[in-house]
């Protein structure tokens, strides 16, 4: 299994996709999924390959700056993936 390990800030938290039913991906969330939003939180995603060899990439989107001034902004995380 591959862990993908980061610190990002606030999340917008939305399911993660597979492409294949062979592929497992689990996301936690924070500290036992316990975080503060507005507050850096750690975010584990571990993706299991149970088929053939596959390449591919992880990625991680959040948004961060200030909702009522409305200065919002995605930012995304990639990783290179091969399982």
């Amino acid at each position: 299994m591959a862990a993908l390990t980061a610190l990002l800030p606030a999340l917008s938290w939305g399911p993660p996709a597979a492409a294949s039913a062979d592929l497992d991906i689990a996301v936690v969330l924070g500290f036992s999924e316990t975080f503060r939003p507005g507050r850096w939180t750690p975010v584990i995603v571990t993706v299991g390959n149970r088929g053939a060899t596959v390449a591919g990439e992880i990625q991680v989107q959040v948004q961060e700056g200030d909702e009522l001034s409305g200065r919002l902004h995605d930012v995304v995380h990639r990783r290179e993936l091969a399982l």
